[in-house]
């Protein structure tokens, strides 16, 4: 009997630390899901704000890209201001030509006005001498 006593007691005893060690366990695991619960919320709360950053940007883009030209329109627009540029070009040399052309004769006609006035002066001086000197 004492062996069944002795042996009753350790079983209780080991029932009581069995009893012990699962609340603990059991308390343990509550804590790591508390634990995993609010980690797992926390990483929603980044993933939520990274996607509207994200969405944000899109949007950024978008509004940027819709403010863009469309490539054939700034073609077509290209090719007019070179059409533009080529008919100026055309223009300042049939300008320049035409200025090159009139300096020469202008120049052309002051060198002849100028040899008509030296030659007026000189026939002045010689005919115009008075005949006392």
């Amino acid at each position: 009997m004492v062996k069944q006593s002795v042996l009753s007691s350790r079983l209780t005893a080991l029932s009581k630390l069995s009893d012990t060690r699962f609340k603990h366990q059991e308390e343990m695991v509550r804590v790591a899901l508390s634990a995993a619960k609010e980690a797992v919320t926390k990483a929603e709360v980044a993933t939520e704000k990274r996607f509207e950053s994200v969405n944000e940007f899109r949007q950024t883009l978008s509004d940027q890209t819709s403010s863009f030209i469309p490539r054939a329109e700034f073609l077509a627009m290209h090719k007019a201001m070179e059409d533009k540029i080529e008919d100026l070009r055309s223009l300042n040399n049939t300008m320049v030509n035409k200025t090159s052309f009139s300096s020469g004769r202008d120049w052309a006609f002051g060198a002849a006005i100028a040899t008509a006035i030296t030659i007026a002066n000189i026939a002045v001086h010689v005919f115009m001498k008075s005949p006392t000197q």
